[in-house]
């Protein structure tokens, strides 16, 4: 008789264990060009400090940090350890819950946001559904018109699903892509109404806590408070109350951008996702999610909607919270990931990760200085090429 016993998942102290680089095929001069771009970057271009995580299939071949953990000068070295503003990477966690509730038949994709807030329906909503908050195909604007002013009076999150209830469409709901984070907005606060918990507690029990990610966590952990990094602000914005270093923002946990973590939870994360989505479900340490609703997280669904125009497929393709390079790669990702399926996110923080799933390979760049897209291609472009063995 055949043994169906499935083998033993490792545990997340066993998942993603570092390995010596050579054994997953890098190169070891190309990797150690890697190092040296980024000590320039911070160094000699203006990067306060930055964290490396490289993996493949399920192995850590590099966990490394650069500069320091704040642009003062007197700011402690950054190290494995510290624990970066995420910024939007927080988006693909938020829309993974959102995936865990349909996989547990509690939502649908093609409900109706209303259905879940029927206050969203004001100023003719009712046809945007939750797979167009995913897809950034909702037809809602990025920011709120007032976001700013929301924040200088310290709103409560509840305000702003408040406004984005008020808030009219710019576009028919699946007509084209437009990046919007009032769309991921509607999306944590739908698991909370689901599930009748905050979405930082949600994403703690059923994602952070099995994978091991004890470094992470939407909205501030005080356990954490010594370990942060503090993010470049522009003269004026740190005139304010509520830029990104203020208690206020720290703590708001802001569902498309208020996730705090470590290069290498997020590492981790996002090797579990591409495990699961080859269906290969005993390579991880806890099955978060079904192998079906991984592959799903990662396959193009923009492409799925019937109504939108193909410029706008050509633009942009999105999978449900995670950006597929699709049409033009993102600046974050380089120039050498444009022909093998990628898919990956980035953050306003200066932040980006990003999975080449021919190659099995991962990568998580958190830095502390926002906008530096240019800087975080370049890496990526170093990192991929230092890869010389392909996947068998």
């Amino acid at each position: 008789l055949l043994d169906l016993e499935a083998p033993p998942m490792p545990t997340p102290a066993e998942w993603l264990q570092p390995t010596p680089p050579a054994e997953l095929g890098f190169d070891l001069e190309r990797l150690e060009r890697v190092r040296a771009l980024c000590r320039r970057l911070t160094e000699e271009e203006g990067i306060p400090g930055l964290a490396l995580a490289v993996a493949r299939e399920g192995r850590l071949a590099l966990n490394e940090a650069f500069g320091r953990a704040g642009p003062e000068p007197d700011a402690p070295p950054a190290t494995p350890d510290t624990v970066w503003l995420l910024a939007s990477i927080t988006k693909p966690l938020t829309c993974a819950a959102v995936c865990l509730l349909v996989e547990r038949g509690e939502v649908n994709l093609n409900d109706p946001v209303v259905r879940y807030v029927p206050e969203f329906a004001r100023h003719g909503k009712e046809e945007v559904r939750l797979l167009h908050l995913l897809t950034h195909t909702s037809g809602l604007p990025d920011m709120l018109h007032n976001n700013e002013a929301l924040r200088a009076e310290h709103a409560p999150l509840s305000r702003f699903i408040q406004e984005i209830c008020d808030t009219a469409l710019l576009f028919e709901p699946g007509t084209d892509i437009r990046y919007q984070s009032t769309g991921t907005a509607m999306a944590g606060h739908i698991v909370e109404v689901v599930t009748g918990q905050r979405l930082r507690d949600f994403l703690r029990t059923e994602f952070f806590r099995p994978l091991g990610m004890d470094s992470s966590a939407l909205g501030w952990n005080p356990a954490l408070a010594d370990r942060v990094a503090t993010v470049l602000i522009p003269e004026e914005a740190a005139k304010t109350d509520w830029h990104w270093n203020s208690p206020y923002w720290r703590d708001f946990g802001a569902p498309w951008g208020g996730m705090f973590s470590t290069a290498r939870d997020i590492a981790g994360f996002m090797e579990t996702i591409a495990e699961l989505a080859l269906w290969d479900d005993q390579d991880v340490p806890a099955a978060v999610l079904s192998p079906a609703t991984a592959e799903a997280m990662t396959y193009v669904q923009s492409d799925l909607i019937p109504d939108l125009a193909p410029e706008c497929r050509h633009r942009a393709g999105w999978g449900l919270g995670w950006r597929i390079n699709q049409g033009p790669t993102p600046e974050f990702m380089g120039t050498l990931l444009r022909t093998a399926h990628t898919w990956g996110h980035g953050g306003a923080t200066g932040t980006c990760c990003w999975h080449n799933q021919a190659q099995a390979l991962t990568c998580v760049i958190l830095t502390n200085r926002p906008g530096c897209n240019r800087e975080l291609g370049l890496i990526s472009n170093a990192v991929m090429a230092s890869l010389t063995t392909v996947r068998p």
